[in-house]
C-alpha cells in the first residue's frame, strides 16, 4: 500500500485486506479498500489522521476501526452515505450503525473502540459535505485540513449529538434536531438520528442532553 498526502484527490493503490489484522500508524489516501474474510483495519489512535479512499466495502464478519480519527470517501457517481429503508440503513451509514450496536461498538463494519465511544459519549457521525458545508458543483471547501467538495462523504469521530460536525454539543445541534422531529419520516445521523434506529425521538435527545452535560474541549 502506498500512503499518499491525504488532501490528495489521486489515491494511491487498491486495498484489499482478507483475513488479517492491520493497523496504519499515518494518514493514508488510498484508491479503493475492501475487508473480508474477518480482516480488520484500525487507524491508530491519535485524533489527527485520516482514511481518504474513493471506494469502501466491509464484509459482515469485517470491521474498519477509526478510533478517535475521521475518514473521507470521495465518490463520483451515486452517493455512498445510504439512507434508511424502512427497515434499516444502507450504505456507509449502514456501516457504522452494524458496528454501533447502541454504544456497545462491538459489531462488523465502522467502529470505533474508544473508552469514550463505549460509554456512549463519542460516536462516529456521516454526513454530506455538500449538506455540511453548503458546496455544489465544482465548489470545493477545507474541512479540517482536507479539500472536499459536494461528491465528498465525511465520517467525523465526534460526540455523541455533534450534529453539525463543529466537535461540540451546544445549541446549535439542539436547533437540527428540533427541526427534523417535526417532519415524521427524517432520519439521518445530521438530521438528529443519533442511535441509528431509523426515527428521531426522545432516545435521540437523551444523547445530546448527555453529551451537553460532560463533553470536553472539541474533537
Amino acid at each position: 500500500m502506498k500512503i499518499r498526502h491525504p488532501d490528495r484527490r489521486q489515491a494511491g493503490d487498491a486495498v484489499h485486506i482478507v483475513g488479517s489484522a492491520v493497523t496504519l500508524s499515518s494518514s493514508v489516501t488510498i484508491a479503493s479498500l475492501s475487508l473480508t474474510g474477518g480482516a480488520t483495519l484500525a487507524l491508530a489512535a491519535n485524533g489527527a489522521r485520516v482514511l481518504r479512499t474513493s471506494s469502501l466495502a466491509i464484509s459482515s464478519d469485517s470491521a474498519l476501526n477509526l478510533n478517535d480519527n475521521d475518514l473521507i470517501l470521495d465518490y463520483t457517481l451515486a452517493s455512498p452515505l445510504g439512507a434508511w429503508d424502512g427497515s434499516a440503513y444502507t450504505g456507509v451509514t449502514s456501516m457504522i450503525a452494524r458496528g454501533y450496536n447502541y454504544s456497545a461498538w462491538d459489531g462488523s463494519g465502522l467502529v470505533t473502540t474508544t473508552a469514550d465511544a463505549r460509554a456512549g459519549l463519542t460516536t462516529l457521525a456521516p454526513v454530506e459535505a455538500s449538506q455540511l458545508l453548503g458546496v455544489t458543483g465544482s465548489q470545493t471547501a477545507m474541512w479540517h485540513g482536507q479539500t472536499v467538495d459536494g461528491t465528498t462523504v465525511i465520517v467525523k469521530y465526534t460526540y455523541a449529538g455533534d450534529l453539525d460536525l463543529n466537535g461540540l454539543v451546544d445549541a446549535a445541534d439542539y436547533g437540527v434536531i428540533d427541526n427534523w422531529v417535526q417532519f415524521p419520516g427524517t432520519n439521518g445521523y445530521a438530521n438528529g438520528d443519533i442511535n441509528y434506529d431509523g426515527v428521531i425521538d426522545a432516545g435521540d435527545y437523551g444523547y445530546i442532553d448527555n453529551g451537553f452535560q460532560v463533553h470536553g474541549p472539541p474533537l
